[in-house]
């Protein structure tokens, strides 16, 4: 303003109409942070660019991190998630911007995660990761040959 002078009016202010984007940012295995090129093998690119995940039977507890693209007020935005195969129903979190799951039985998991902005405009098309726990050795097809 003019010689330090600010003036607005707040009716003028105006809800953010854009849902933001969401990405899936991290994930643990057992506890253990997993990226890209680690020892682990686990991922064949970085998370965010990850589509499919397979995991060994022994390595069946999960974390995975999430962020919602949208900087306004970052503190206000909300998430909903689920784990299809797993859960009846989408979870929501206001403060946690990770979900976990331990101990899953084999089988085929899709995760899924959306954001709300701070204005509460939510975006409807999910970040997804299709998980794959394979069973242990003795419960394969091979094993009864």
């Amino acid at each position: 303003g003019i010689k330090g002078l600010v003036s607005f009016h707040p009716d003028n202010f105006q809800d953010n109409p854009v849902p933001p984007q969401i990405l899936i940012t991290g994930l643990e295995v057992n506890n253990r942070r997993v990226v890209f090129g680690d020892s682990s093998g686990i991922l064949q690119q970085a998370i965010e660019f990850t589509s499919k995940l397979a995991l060994p039977y022994g390595q069946n507890s999960i974390t995975l991190k999430f962020a919602a693209l949208e900087f306004t007020i970052p503190s206000k935005n909300r998430f909903r998630y689920y784990l299809k195969g797993a859960e009846p129903e989408w979870a929501h979190t206001t403060t946690e911007f990770y979900a976990s799951y331990l101990n899953l039985p084999p089988g085929k998991y899709t995760f899924m995660v959306k954001a709300g902005n701070s204005d509460g405009v939510w975006n409807e098309t999910p970040a997804a990761l299709q998980i794959t726990i394979l069973p242990p050795w003795y419960r394969t097809a091979w094993a009864y040959a």
